[in-house]
């Protein structure tokens, strides 16, 4: 998911995440993407950034 750091790509992540998708991660704001992946990861989800 491009963009997944904030706004719509971290709400679609999260929701393709809860539908127990693997997600892949990419966003420039590495920090942003880094608390969206944690997010996920805590709520039993599989995230992976790039």
């Amino acid at each position: 998911m491009t963009g997944a750091a904030s706004g719509i790509g971290a709400a679609i992540a999260q929701d393709l995440a809860r539908y127990k998708a693997k997600v892949v991660l990419a966003d420039m704001d590495e920090a942003g993407m880094s608390a969206v992946a944690e997010q996920i990861k805590a709520s039993g989800g599989t995230a992976h950034i790039h």
